[in-house]
């Protein structure tokens, strides 16, 4: 870029300039073409100023108002209550989909018991038939009535165990038993 500026090339020699950057304070000047005092060049003047400064100027008034009035920190608060508000909406949202999942689950398991039901029912009847035939015992009742007919085989064969030994020592001769019939 240097080699293109108007010191670095000599136009004598022949160069070729991409820019003349010179400066030559005698020649250049600067005319304005419209006045100022030309209306339409006055309006567009304002209104191209106005452009950037409205909205500042439009900014700070309506921020003046508010700051005046105690409303700017209200509208902190609502703007915290928003921020708040949304973050609940999220959490609604999550434990509204969760809960869709549990009902789904629920459906699941309530098709299930309807469909085992039927097979349920006829097993608990089943079940009621037998018991009603054997009994209905608890475990303690069970080993209890098992401890007492223990007790009783024990009873009776020490009886049958002494009835054998007095047999045995019967001094008189023995008989022959006698059945029934008589024979």
């Amino acid at each position: 870029m240097e080699g293109s500026l108007s010191g670095a090339v000599d136009a004598a020699e022949g160069g070729f300039r991409f820019i003349d950057s010179r400066t030559e304070p005698a020649e250049e000047r600067l005319t304005a073409l419209y006045p100022l005092a030309n209306h339409e060049v006055f309006k567009r003047q304002i209104l191209e100023e106005m452009k950037y400064r409205a909205p500042m100027i439009y900014s700070l008034e309506i921020a003046d108002k508010f700051k005046k009035n105690g409303l700017a920190a209200s509208l902190g608060q609502a703007s915290r209550f928003t921020e708040n508000a949304a973050r609940i909406e999220k959490l609604l949202e999550e434990r509204d989909d969760r809960l869709d999942e549990a009902w789904e689950a629920f459906l699941v398991i309530r098709q299930k018991a309807l469909d085992l039901h039927p097979f349920y029912q006829t097993q608990l009847r089943d079940l009621n038939e037998l018991s009603g035939r054997i009994g209905i015992h608890t475990v303690e009742e069970v080993r209890g009535t098992l401890s007492n007919a223990k007790s009783q085989v024990q009873a009776l064969s020490d009886q049958i165990r002494g009835l054998t030994a007095r047999l045995h020592l019967w001094p008189g001769p023995a008989r022959p038993l006698r059945n029934r019939s008589g024979s």
